[in-house]
């Protein structure tokens, strides 16, 4: 039996990983308005294509020790960092709801929270087709498969965090003279507040808040100069974590 479930584990880990090269794809092309499709992944300096059996999720960044085969050039430690995690993810959604509607719907959306965590820290960007993209496929896949919470009350979450955000957004301006938060924030506010819905999506904006304070106020004090906050990374982290522990 126990072996048995071993065997679960490592299938759903290994389907993750896949996944993981994929969410890089995602990662690195989306924000530069690149397709997903083509060309082929190539390495950035010498643009030669990457062979299959260089592409092989962690593996293949073990064997050629972070770098390009072709030129040397040094492979970010992010590749494999995405895949692992992608994995990872993987296996808390089997965990969660097993071979089911429910464990898709987990992996899926901590899916796209991932692709935002990390295209929010590297580019400053949440671009509409996550956001948005996973706002309705949250609303759509809950209500076709009667996952809680309730339809109106997700809605009721979306719409309330989407407007507290733009009034910050105009409140802000108006005293400031600058945008404290981006549009691309409201947007995933309302991705959030229509995948957990009320009163838990305050909660989670709430903890994504503190995540993001815990690291600027160091930040500040250490390098003496302020930061612009990639809050969307810190509001997609702390709604993973909140996704698997509710």
């Amino acid at each position: 039996m126990l072996s048995y479930y071993c065997m679960d584990y490592a299938i759903v880990f290994i389907l993750g990983l896949i996944w993981g090269s994929f969410a890089n794809v995602c990662i690195w092309r989306i924000p530069q308005g690149i397709s997903i499709i083509s060309p082929r992944s190539h390495c950035p300096k010498c643009k030669e294509p990457i062979p299959f059996y260089d592409n092989i999720p962690i593996i293949s960044f073990i064997l050629l020790k972070g770098k390009c085969r072709k030129c040397g050039e040094k492979i970010s430690i992010i590749y494999p960092l995405v895949e692992f995690l992608t994995g990872i993810l993987a296996l808390l959604s089997y965990l969660k709801g097993g071979f089911s509607p429910l464990s898709i719907y987990y992996f899926l959306l901590s899916f796209l929270f991932l692709l935002l965590f990390f295209m929010d820290l590297k580019f400053r960007i949440l671009p509409d087709s996550i956001t948005l993209g996973g706002a309705f496929f949250s609303f759509f896949y809950s209500l076709i498969f009667k996952i809680s919470p309730p339809y109106l009350e997700r809605l009721g979450a979306g719409a309330l965090g989407s407007f507290l955000f733009l009034f910050v957004l105009i409140f802000y301006f108006l005293i400031k003279g600058i945008y404290g938060i981006g549009y691309g924030d409201i947007k995933l506010v309302a991705f959030i507040g229509i995948t957990f819905g009320i009163p838990d999506f305050l909660f989670v904006i709430i903890g994504g808040s503190i995540f993001a304070l815990l690291f600027y106020i160091p930040f500040v004090l250490i390098k003496k100069k302020r930061w612009i906050i990639p809050f969307g990374t810190f509001l997609s982290l702390f709604s993973t974590i909140y996704l698997f522990y509710k």
